[in-house]
């Protein structure tokens, strides 16, 4: 008995085969037209399901992007052959993407250098390169899982310009800095060109601007760049709607519609509001002259304000196109009446201006060129059509510009 269990047990302990292969080794992933190092003399190796004969090392040349199995001697393996696309661009940073036929996008390692000399190592996206103002010849290198590509970028590179937004009230002041410090440094105005002192960092302080488009423009190494901004503020035009306030607030300078919050005051009833280009205040007002006073933001901080007189049975309501003008500008507007109208604008100084008035479709417009030697300030218009009299008003800004660079 005891010699029938030693046998037994004996029986456990050796390893039974029940027919379950190995899985394959899996030998990487390699480029079109490379050799895979495996030692052998021959093998197969099987394509779209048609076992060829090759001999060692395994040639990949003429194989496209795929999973390949090969058998060698019994055994079985596996390889890949992938290829790595590489695209690079510059707009002021340097955006790397990398992708696979078989993977898609991938976080390839990437070497940039210039000159032999690598100024960057790390993964693909958008690269900042400080790079000198001037031209640029830059390699780009790329690998991933034994794959491997390359480029080589013509970069000119700018000097860079920065301020803290692109549209500021007339009496803000700002900062812009500059990297590399400009070899000339210019600030273009809607009434000309001024060379400024070029530093690292330059303080700007227009006072009596007129409203428009400015330019700052840098220039180092033969290269040269700008940025565009605005002083500006928000054309409210203030009319009724049967018996509604409707405002319609607008960038004076672009004439897009803007989106903040305001405050009306109408005859000394003062109720806040929000816009949308535009904003219409059910105040079911009753017959009867209201003076009404607008002042408004938008959501990048620029102001805006209006005062008219509005009229409700019996009275007259003048509109103006702009709330603000500068010097040789045509102020523009229309009054509904049924007679011809006279107009007048009523100046800081209290003269008396005669407007020109036609009929244009059924509506009475009215039109003022203001001269280079206007007086600036607040003006009011004063129409007087069948017997009654209506109000608007609008402001004329400065021409004359004084520069406080510091």
């Amino acid at each position: 008995m005891r010699r029938g269990r030693v046998l037994l047990l004996m029986l456990l302990l050796i390893p039974i085969q029940v027919g379950v292969s190995a899985p394959p080794v899996d030998l990487g992933t390699y480029e079109s037209g490379s050799s895979i190092p495996l030692n052998c003399s021959t093998a197969i190796l099987m394509i779209n399901g048609t076992a060829v004969n090759v001999t060692c090392p395994i040639s990949t040349k003429g194989l496209p992007p795929g999973k390949y199995l090969l058998l060698v001697d019994g055994k079985k393996y596996i390889f890949s052959i992938d290829e790595l696309n590489l695209t690079a661009w510059w707009d002021g940073d340097l955006h790397v993407r990398t992708y696979t036929q078989l993977k898609g996008d991938v976080n390839a390692n990437v070497t940039i250098s210039e000159g032999g000399v690598i100024i960057y190592e790390g993964g693909v996206g958008d690269i900042p390169l400080n790079l000198t103002p001037g031209e640029h010849s830059i390699k780009v290198t790329a690998t991933y899982l034994g794959l491997k590509s390359s480029l080589t970028l013509k970069i000119v590179a700018m000097p860079m310009i920065d301020i803290p937004k692109h549209r500021f009230n007339p009496w803000e002041s700002f900062i812009v800095r500059f990297d590399p410090t400009p070899e000339k440094l210019y600030l273009y105005t809607p009434l000309g060109e001024k060379e400024l002192v070029p530093a690292r960092e330059v303080k700007i302080s227009l006072r009596t601007i007129p409203l428009g488009r400015y330019m700052i423009k840098a220039y180092s190494n033969n290269t040269s760049s700008a940025v565009y901004f605005t002083y500006t503020a928000l054309n409210i035009s203030v009319d009724l709607r049967d018996n509604d306030i409707r405002l319609d607030v607008r960038d004076i300078v672009t004439g897009e519609p803007a989106t903040g919050k305001g405050v009306i005051k109408v005859n000394g009833m003062v109720l806040d509001f929000d816009f949308s280009g535009e904003a219409i205040l059910d105040l079911n007002l009753t017959p009867g002259t209201y003076d009404v006073e607008v002042e408004a933001v938008d959501d990048d901080g620029i102001h805006g304000s209006a005062s008219t007189e509005l009229s409700i049975g019996g009275h007259l309501n003048v509109s103006l196109v702009s709330t603000y003008y500068s010097p040789g500008d045509v102020v523009r507007g229309w009054i509904a009446c049924h007679d011809m109208p006279e107009v007048k604008l009523i100046t800081p100084s209290v003269r008396e201006l005669n407007a020109k008035v036609d009929k244009d479709e059924g509506i009475w417009r009215f039109s003022y060129e203001l001269k280079e030697a206007i007086e600036l300030g607040k003006y009011e218009v004063l129409a007087t059509c069948d017997g009654v009299q209506g109000r608007a008003y609008f402001t004329v800004t400065a021409l004359n510009v004084s520069y406080v660079i510091e």
